[in-house]
């Protein structure tokens, strides 16, 4: 494990994805989260989740300028629609999420053909 932690920094890497395939966040595998110092996620097979995040600097650091980084994180606000459920972590599941989504994108054609428009390039 700590070799693994060692050659990913070495290769500059500053964050992870950890794909688990079948199995849950119980196996060896997570245990690389304890040592690597940046974020980690992890992917499993199996049913997907989607969050919404917003993710922008803050009027301070617009005018401050300083570069985003662990010390300067960008102000994260999550995005909630309505008629989606969502569980306890915040998150919506991925199928749901797709069929709003293509159900908004379908509309929006609906209208551009209604109001003979073309899509803006």
């Amino acid at each position: 494990m700590q070799k693994a932690v060692r050659d990913v920094k070495e290769q500059g890497c500053n964050a992870l994805v950890v794909f688990l395939g079948n199995f849950g966040p119980e196996t060896p595998e997570t245990l690389i989260a304890k040592h690597f110092d940046g974020p980690c996620m992890f992917v499993a097979a199996g049913r997907s989740y989607i969050t919404v995040d917003l993710v922008y600097q803050s009027v301070d650091q617009l005018r401050g300028m300083p570069l985003l980084d662990l010390a300067h994180p960008p102000v994260v606000y999550p995005l909630a629609f309505m008629g989606l459920l969502y569980d306890a972590d915040g998150l919506c599941p991925a199928e749901k999420m797709e069929e709003r989504l293509k159900s908004a994108i379908d509309r929006y054609d609906e209208l551009l053909e209604q109001y003979g428009l073309s899509e803006a390039a």
